[in-house]
């Protein structure tokens, strides 16, 4: 299937081809994941450079939308959603995107696949699915991938997170992830949107636990290795020790923490997140003292 083939215009003809737009690391790490698991998949992205490496590769790619388009039946939104000034998520490439997809599958499709993989604050998704008519299934399927690892983690979930518009399991996206091997966990848009922010913050959150241990350590002459590896003995701690010493980065767990805190005090002003705002204290000063981890 898609891997093995050299011309992307030898797609045509080829059932339930997945498109990939935002070909950047996650939409990439996906789309080489899909094809080892024999899907179709065209590579779709206005940055061209973006593409080289996986032309290189022999992989199908375009920056032609219109071909792209008459080609895909299922579309993965990959792009990016940085954070804005303020923190709050920037959520004007993929709206622009689900315009865009939206108008041109009015013409040529009645039962598109939509999978949202971009990160978005809760009740986002819900709004963007109404761009499309009600023949197209529109599902919040998050990426749970470790930046250091992130094809490895593509093509070797531990789970599926899959958010349908009333939470009601999705045929299609059984058949595409039913081939790795992990559970499906559906739910609504809402649910599974929140549920991968609390996978990240977690993650998050462990870390500048251990930043502060490390630390209060330090001025003590502690090993702090030493102290997480015997905390990480107990079975019910062994998932807790996290790198450390300096600050979380990468394109994902920074922004998507800030973004998480100001939708919460949007959502509720009067009671903003405690712990999650001093996860982000600290690695703000982590940051700015010892850098960031890479």
């Amino acid at each position: 299937f898609s891997h093995g083939i050299k011309d992307c215009k030898s797609l045509s003809g080829i059932d339930s081809v997945i498109g990939i737009i935002g070909s950047g690391r996650v939409g990439s790490a996906l789309g080489k994941a899909l094809c080892k698991k024999e899907e179709a998949v065209l590579f779709y992205d206005i940055v061209e450079s973006q593409l080289d490496s996986l032309k290189k590769e022999s992989y199908n790619t375009t920056a032609q939308w219109d071909y792209f388009i008459d080609t895909v039946g299922t579309v993965a939104i990959c792009v990016p959603t940085e954070s804005l000034p303020d923190g709050s998520c920037d959520l004007s490439i993929i709206t622009d995107v689900v315009k865009k997809l939206s108008d041109g599958w009015q013409r040529k499709w009645s039962n598109g696949l939509v999978l949202q993989v971009s990160t978005c604050p809760p009740t986002t998704a819900r709004h963007l699915q109404e761009a499309f008519q009600p023949s197209v299934e529109y599902v919040v399927t998050p990426s749970l991938y470790n930046m250091s690892r992130m094809e490895w983690d593509a093509l070797h979930p531990v789970k599926i997170l899959a958010g349908t518009k009333d939470g009601s399991p999705s045929l299609r996206v059984q058949k595409i992830f039913g081939k790795f091997s992990c559970p499906i966990y559906f739910a609504n848009y809402e649910t599974i949107e929140i549920t991968k922010y609390a996978h990240h913050r977690l993650s998050a959150t462990l870390i500048s636990f251990w930043n502060e241990i490390y630390l209060t350590a330090t001025r003590l002459e502690v090993d702090s290795d030493w102290v997480a590896k015997i905390v990480a003995t107990d079975p019910m701690f062994h998932s807790v020790y996290r790198f450390h010493k300096k600050a979380y980065g990468g394109p994902c767990l920074e922004k998507d923490t800030q973004a998480l805190i100001k939708w919460a005090d949007y959502l509720n002003p009067l009671n903003p997140l405690q712990i999650i705002s001093s996860v982000h204290k600290v690695n703000q000063f982590m940051k700015s003292t010892f850098g960031i981890n890479e």
